[in-house]
């Protein structure tokens, strides 16, 4: 479920947000369309991975040399790194989220339990 902006709330909430805090914010929320483009690279991974582990079997038996193990244990952890940055973009994303809209939160605003 997405959210919409709705620009009859948006003169009342100008005031709360500085000009820079605007400008983040309208600037992030247009990467939405990024999301297909993790689910794309984390099956690259996967693929990557599987394929690394048949070429580790095909060494094994003897029908593959360890250039070519080599070659897919670079392009897994190729893959690896690529979904982990996707992961810290995304989590940079949200504090640049939070930090645009002006707010934060400390341990006091946990609920207790």
């Amino acid at each position: 479920m997405e959210a919409s902006f709705d620009r009859s709330t948006q003169g009342s909430n100008q005031g709360n947000l500085g000009v820079e805090g605007r400008r983040r914010l309208e600037g992030r929320s247009t990467k939405r369309h990024r999301a297909p483009w993790a689910t794309q690279q984390h099956s690259a991974t996967a693929s990557a991975e599987e394929s690394l582990q048949l070429s580790q079997n095909r060494y094994a038996g003897g029908v593959d040399t360890y250039l070519q193990v080599v070659i897919w244990q670079t392009t897994a952890l190729t893959n690896e790194r690529n979904d982990i940055d996707i992961v810290r973009r995304r989590l940079e994303a949200n504090v640049l989220l939070i930090k645009a809209l002006g707010g934060g939160w400390d341990t006091s605003q946990l609920p207790k339990v």
